[in-house]
C-alpha cells in the first residue's frame, strides 16, 4: 500500500506538537510559583494554584484590607523579609516557611501592626505551620493562633507580645523557640485547651517588662511565668495570677505592689511564688501603703524559696517573701516555707491571715527569723500554724519603727502558741502626737543593751496581777511560750543589759503591773528614765 506523503507529514508534526505542549505543561506545573513584594491596598486571596508565594520583598497589609491564604498554600519568604499587616491576614491550613533555607531566623515574621501606627490590625493563622522565622510580633492588634496551628525552629521567642498587642491561642504547639511566650509590655492573652509550649531552650513565659499599669492577666499555660527584675503594680495595674501558676524569679526579681494583686489559687491547685532552679533564691514580694486592699488577696498561695534583698527593697531587715507596708491585704490558705524570713509587716497595717503556715526558716542560727513586726501594725493570724527550726528563735520579732498614730500592739495567736514573747531587735520611739496601748499579758525580750522604747506621746500598758507585762532579756527563761527563746538551755545574764524605757515629752502615760527585768542600757543607766512626763501611774517590779 502506499502512503500519502502530504497526509504522514501532517500526521508526525501534530504528534511533535503534542509533545511539546505536554512539556511545556510539565514543566509549568512543576515551576510554577508567585513572586510577592511590596503593599496590598486591596482586598486579595492568596491560593493553593498560585503557590508556593516566595516572598522577594516585604509585604504590607494595609489598614482596612483584608489578605486571605487559602487551604494548602505555600508561602515561602526570602532573607530578612517579613509580612507587616496593619488590616487583617486570615489564613487557614497555610505553610509559612524560608525560601530554600532550613535556617532559624532566615525571614523576620509576622508584625501585627505597629506602636507608631494609628491602625489595629488583626491575624489570624487556623491549623497553619510557621517555621524558620525570628518570631511573630503582636505589637498592636490580636492574633489568633488556633486548630493544630505549629510555630517550630524559631531563633527568637515564638510570639512576642507587646503592651498594644493581644493573643487568644489554643490547639497550638509552639517549639525549638528560645521562649514560647515573650512579654516585652503590659500585653494581654488568653490561653485555650490544647496548647504545647514545652520543647524550646526556655520553657517559661517571660515577663520582660516592668510596669504593669493595666490588668495583666496571668492564665495557667503548662509552663512558669518567668521574671529577673523588678514587676511593679502601678496605682493602675492588677496583676491576676490563675490557679496553678507557677511564678518563678532570679536573684533580683521581686513584685512591688501599688495597685491590685489576686493570687487565686485552689486546694488542688495551688499559685507558687518561688524561684527558678538556676538560682538559689528570689526577693520577694512588697505590698505598698497605695495597694487597694480590698483587691489584694491571695489564696492558695505558696511563697518559697526567698532569701536575698537588694538595694531596691525598702525594709533593712529584708530577704523576706512577703513584706506588707501601711497596707492590709487578705491571705487565705497560704503556705510560707524555705525562706530566710516569712513575713514583715510595718506601718499602719491590719493584713488578715486565714488558715495559713508559716513553716521554719531556712536560717539555722540565733535570729527571729520566721515573723516580724514593728509596733503600728496589727496583724490578725485566725488558724495558722508556725514553727521553728532547732536555734532560730521561737518569737515574733519586733523591728525599729516610730509609732506616728494611735496604735495597738496585741498577742498574735497560733494553733501551736497562744503568748509567743516578743523579741526587740531595734529602737521603737513614740511621737509626741502618737499613743500606744499594749495589752495585758504580753512579754518583751531584748536582744541588745542598746535597744530602747522613748516614750514621747502616750505609753498605755495595763497589765493585771496575773497578766503582767514582762520587759526582760532574751535569755530569761522564766517567761513567754516557749520560755527558753533561743532553745539554748540555761545562760547567764548581766544585769543592765536588757535596754531601756525612757518616759519623754509632756504626755500622761500609764504603766501598770509590769515586770522589768535586768534593764538598763549599762551599769550607770536605769531601767526606766522619766523626764517631762505629768504623771506615771507605775506598779512594777
Amino acid at each position: 500500500m502506499i502512503l500519502d506523503q502530504s497526509n504522514a507529514k501532517t500526521h508526525i508534526m501534530k504528534k511533535f506538537f503534542l509533545l511539546i505542549m505536554s512539556t511545556v505543561l510539565i514543566s509549568f506545573s512543576t515551576t510554577a510559583q508567585t513572586d510577592v513584594s511590596g503593599t496590598i491596598g486591596i482586598n486579595s486571596t492568596w491560593t493553593s494554584s498560585g503557590s508556593p508565594y516566595t516572598v522577594t520583598g516585604n509585604v504590607i497589609v494595609n489598614e482596612g484590607v483584608t489578605l486571605t491564604i487559602e487551604i494548602g498554600t505555600v508561602v515561602q519568604f526570602n532573607s530578612s523579609t517579613y509580612i507587616q499587616v496593619f488590616g487583617t491576614l486570615n489564613a487557614n491550613s497555610a505553610t509559612f516557611t524560608a525560601n530554600a533555607s532550613t535556617t532559624p531566623g532566615f525571614w523576620q515574621g509576622i508584625y501585627v501592626g505597629y506602636d507608631w501606627n494609628a491602625a489595629i490590625a488583626d491575624v489570624t493563622l487556623n491549623g497553619c505551620t510557621v517555621e524558620y522565622a525570628q518570631s511573630l510580633h503582636v505589637r498592636k492588634g490580636s492574633m489568633i493562633l488556633s486548630n493544630n496551628t505549629v510555630l517550630n525552629n524559631f531563633s527568637a521567642s515564638g510570639v512576642d507580645i507587646y503592651t498594644l498587642g493581644t493573643l487568644d491561642i489554643s490547639h497550638t504547639t509552639i517549639q525549638n523557640c528560645s521562649y514560647p511566650v515573650y512579654f516585652r509590655g503590659n500585653g494581654h492573652w488568653s490561653v485555650g485547651e490544647g496548647i504545647e509550649l514545652t520543647g524550646n531552650t526556655n520553657d517559661y513565659i517571660f515577663i520582660n517588662f516592668r510596669d504593669v499599669n493595666s490588668t495583666f492577666n496571668c492564665p495557667d499555660a503548662g509552663i512558669p511565668y518567668y521574671y529577673d527584675s523588678e514587676l511593679r503594680v502601678t496605682e493602675t495595674g492588677s496583676l491576676l495570677i490563675s490557679e496553678g501558676v507557677e511564678f518563678l524569679g532570679t536573684t533580683s526579681a521581686y513584685i512591688n505592689v501599688f495597685g491590685k494583686i489576686k493570687s487565686q489559687g485552689t486546694v488542688t491547685d495551688s499559685v507558687t511564688f518561688g524561684k527558678v532552679p538556676s538560682v538559689d533564691y528570689w526577693s520577694g514580694i512588697n505590698i505598698q501603703e497605695s495597694a487597694i486592699d480590698t483587691a489584694c488577696i491571695f489564696s492558695y498561695s505558696r511563697f518559697t524559696g526567698a532569701k536575698y534583698v537588694n538595694s531596691y527593697r525598702p525594709s533593712a531587715l529584708g530577704t523576706c517573701a512577703v513584706e506588707i507596708d501601711k497596707s492590709s491585704p487578705v491571705f487565705n490558705n497560704c503556705a510560707f516555707n524555705s525562706n530566710n524570713y516569712n513575713l514583715i509587716v510595718k506601718g499602719q497595717s491590719t493584713p488578715v491571715f486565714t488558715n495559713c503556715s508559716f513553716d521554719e526558716s531556712i536560717v539555722v542560727s540565733k535570729k527571729i527569723s520566721n515573723i516580724n513586726v514593728d509596733m503600728n501594725a496589727d496583724p490578725v493570724f485566725n488558724n495558722c500554724s508556725i514553727a521553728f527550726n532547732e536555734q532560730e528563735g521561737r518569737a515574733i520579732g519586733i523591728i525599729g519603727s516610730t509609732v506616728y498614730d494611735d496604735s495597738h500592739f496585741t498577742q498574735l495567736l497560733f494553733t501551736e502558741y497562744t503568748d509567743l514573747p516578743f523579741v526587740l531587735f531595734g529602737n521603737v520611739i513614740i511621737q509626741d502626737t502618737a499613743s500606744l496601748t499594749i495589752d495585758a499579758g504580753l512579754v518583751f525580750k531584748c536582744a541588745d543593751n542598746d535597744y530602747y522604747i522613748l516614750v514621747n506621746g502616750e505609753l498605755n500598758a495595763i497589765g493585771t496581777s496575773t497578766e503582767p507585762i514582762v520587759f526582760t532579756h532574751i535569755n530569761d527563761d522564766d517567761y513567754g511560750t516557749p520560755s527558753d527563746t533561743y532553745n539554748d538551755g540555761s545562760t547567764t545574764i548581766n544585769y543592765s543589759s536588757s535596754g531601756m524605757i525612757l518616759l519623754r515629752g509632756e504626755a500622761t502615760s500609764h504603766l501598770e503591773y509590769w515586770k522589768i527585768l535586768y534593764a538598763g542600757r549599762s551599769y550607770n543607766n536605769y531601767a526606766v528614765e522619766m523626764v517631762g512626763h505629768r504623771k506615771t501611774d507605775d506598779q512594777t517590779n
